[in-house]
């Protein structure tokens, strides 16, 4: 039953991690979009690409204002699922030391009972 214990919270741990790898991931691609899009707008004034080619870049600033409106979601979701395990963890412990406390009874028990069966 501990283990058990131990084995749910570790699932929802990871699946937690999982969600601030993706939250890091977006942050770092929105300052990549950030520095692409300074670059391309340096070559589009300096004349290195046509102003066409510096429209196509619109596209790269829906992706970015996408990942930004995603990561305060993602932000909420993580702390959720904190405050899940933690209210889970609340619930689980007081089953988990009065079964402790059944199994320690049932314990006593066969230690008296089982001499007499020698």
């Amino acid at each position: 039953l501990h283990l058990l214990y131990h084995f749910f919270i570790w699932k929802k741990t990871q699946f937690q991690l999982t969600l601030e790898r993706f939250r890091f991931c977006a942050k770092n691609r929105a300052v990549e979009i950030d520095r692409f899009i300074h670059k391309i707008y340096e070559d589009n004034v300096n004349g290195r690409i046509s102003d066409e080619r510096f429209a196509m870049s619109m596209a790269f600033e829906e992706e970015q204002r996408q990942i930004k409106s995603a990561i305060p979601n993602m932000e909420q979701a993580s702390a959720s699922i904190l405050n899940e395990y933690k209210a889970e963890a609340l619930c689980l412990s007081p089953l988990i030391c009065e079964i402790r406390q059944h199994l320690q009874g049932f314990s006593d028990y066969c230690k008296k009972i089982l001499p007499l069966f020698r």
